[in-house]
């Protein structure tokens, strides 16, 4: 039995710059690493030998220069690295990429692989279609997210983390799992023992076309680098006098809610003719049953997409209250019955199906784990472009233009398709959903589809204070407060202030805080109306999930500390202390703003 570890060496984010002149990426001097996720990728396929038996063979794609991950990779103790170096391979897109690590696959493991492994996505790229484009072209199952697998062949249970808590999903073993830094530890390094291969194009496929330039779908048109420093932010130096500081942030909270409260949504268009261009938005059901939220901000953009090619809005759902969904922006529902309302695998036969036969301009979902599992499989399956995480999403020249973080957000791809429908994910939180309108009309059919997946357990997330996408107010915990106690300062601010708590990485994987309120590459992308970052360092793997917030405040004790630069109001100062009296002044005053 062979057990495959897909890995990739990328470029240390917190390194990147674009060349002004060029709008080329600047690789020189630029550190290489090992996509963090993908060490716990190599674990798991070698624990599965260690269970099991067998070989593990880890395979990776890139220049001769990833030669350097590729012996971090065999100092864990796997028998083989492939790498795949060809200069036919330059320039491939997440598509490309999966038909060369899927070919590889094939004819190194063939009738014997047991399991695929990979991280949750790359850090530089944050797309996370490689896992499930890889599943999709060799044929077999897979499941993102994991954060722990039992194995007992010929299936396996994994349980995966989505944005609401966890569910339980059992597939037929050979599967593709794409694992988190949560899954395991990976093992202390040792002297390499397996083979070091570099293979090329031509010895996986006769047709090197569908490699590099040449064989991806999308193209990148621009390049744009932005800037994490805010406009007139302001440092106050308050170590010698902590109330000085929290009476600075007390001032600055009230400004920016004297400004006036949150805009409201807005109200959905009235109904119009579902005539010419269709636009396809793929809506989630919500752990705990509805459409998620995230799906109704996509269909607030898709609506003002299709009013601009004369198009109109259909929505597929597996779901029930399709007249929720007309309310909010769509023309049509299509109804997805006979397979569970999250089976992603179902949904993307129905959506595959839809395409050949309706022809969309446009396919749309909110950038979750659904949404990925669903347009990434779709995508491989029909050849179609496909980007993820868009921040932005606009018709230029008649084309969907696509706006991709990457690098940790520090740069703003924009990106077109060469193939139609178009087909991108976009970020939860980056647009607006409509307020319902009830007076809307549209139409709804049902379509039949055949079950792929077996859920046995949901676990939604239980918290007592709101989701950090949906508040006004998130103030965040970093390692800055020293200790787990500490952290229920910030939860006791956050409910004064009618807020939500955020963590970073580092203090979840403390335990101080759950998984669902971490904020960053690996996290959730928030955009509160205020953030308050309570002694957080400033890391841009944390930044990237707060770029969008309106306004934010740090605290922290070190005046170097990069998260000054991103902060409107910066206050040096003891986190600890300056929120216990932050806490003071909000009771005293009776009420927050």
């Amino acid at each position: 039995m062979i057990f495959i570890a897909l890995f990739k060496q990328i470029p240390d984010i917190g390194f990147i710059k674009i060349d002004p002149a060029t709008k080329r990426l600047v690789r020189e001097g630029v550190p290489n690493i090992l996509n963090p996720f993908d060490l716990h990728a190599v674990e798991a396929a070698l624990a599965m030998r260690d269970r099991f038996g067998g070989s593990v063979y880890a395979i990776t794609m890139g220049p001769p220069a990833f030669k350097q991950s590729a012996e971090e990779v065999l100092s864990m103790g796997v028998d083989e690295v492939i790498h795949l170096s060809d200069r036919a391979f330059a320039g491939s897109d997440t598509l490309a990429t999966s038909w060369a690590l899927a070919l590889a696959i094939k004819k190194f493991a063939g009738a014997d692989l047991g399991a695929v492994f990979a991280g949750k996505y790359s850090w530089d790229g944050e797309t996370g279609h490689v896992g499930p484009q890889v599943a999709e072209l060799l044929g077999i199952p897979h499941v993102s997210g994991v954060v722990s697998l039992e194995p007992n062949p010929p299936r396996a249970t994994a349980a995966r983390e989505v944005e609401e808590g966890e569910e339980h999903v059992e597939v037929e073993l050979p599967a593709v799992f794409t694992v988190t830094d949560r899954t395991n530890t990976p093992r202390a390094p040792e002297r390499p023992r397996g083979r070091y291969r570099v293979v090329t194009a031509g010895e996986i496929s006769d047709r090197t076309d569908i490699f590099g330039e040449a064989g991806s779908p999308t193209y990148v048109a621009d390049l744009a680098e932005e800037k994490i420093e805010r406009e007139n932010r302001v440092v106050i130096d308050a170590r010698k006098s902590p109330e000085e500081g929290a009476r600075a942030v007390l001032d600055f909270i009230k400004k920016v809610f004297g400004e006036g409260g949150a805009s409201a949504e807005r109200p959905a268009p009235p109904s119009g003719p579902a005539s010419g261009r269709e636009i396809f938005v793929v809506v989630e059901e919500k752990l705990t049953g509805g459409a998620a939220k995230a799906s109704y901000e996509i269909l607030g953009m898709a609506s003002e997409l299709a009013a601009k090619i004369g198009g109109y809005v259909t929505a597929i759902y597996g779901g029930e209250k399709p007249e929720e969904l007309i309310a909010r922006g769509a023309d049509k529902v299509v109804l997805l019955r006979g397979a569970d309302p999250r089976d992603y695998l179902a949904h993307t036969d129905a959506l595959t199906r839809l395409v050949a036969e309706r022809k969309p301009w446009a396919v749309l979902a909110a950038s979750t784990s659904y949404g990925r599992d669903v347009l990434a499989r779709a995508a491989a399956r029909l050849g179609l472009g496909l980007t993820a995480d868009c921040v932005d999403l606009d018709v230029r020249d008649g084309k969907l233009a696509q706006f991709k973080p990457a690098f940790g957000g520090s740069v703003v791809s924009v990106i077109y398709s060469k193939t139609l429908p178009y087909m991108a994910t976009a970020r939860p939180g980056m647009f607006s959903a409509y307020s319902p309108n009830y007076s809307r009309r549209g139409e709804a059919v049902e379509m039949r589809v055949e079950p792929r997946l077996r859920f046995k357990a949901r676990d939604a997330a239980r918290w007592e204070l709101p989701d950090p996408r949906e508040a006004e107010v998130v103030v965040g915990v970093g390692m800055g407060l020293k200790r787990r106690e500490n952290a229920a300062y910030a939860v006791e601010l956050a409910k004064l202030l009618g807020g939500a708590v955020a963590a970073t990485r580092n203090v979840v994987l403390a335990g101080w805080l759950p998984y669902y309120v971490q904020v960053g590459v690996s996290g959730k992308a928030i955009a509160p109306r205020l953030y308050l970052a309570l002694g957080i360092r400033g890391d841009i793997n944390h930044l990237v999930g707060i770029r969008k917030a309106k306004y934010i405040v740090a605290v922290n004790i070190n005046r170097h500390a990069d998260i000054f630069k991103a902060a409107d109001l910066g206050v040096v100062g003891d986190a600890i202390k300056i929120s216990q009296l932050l806490i003071e002044l909000l009771k005293a005053s009776g009420k927050a703003i």
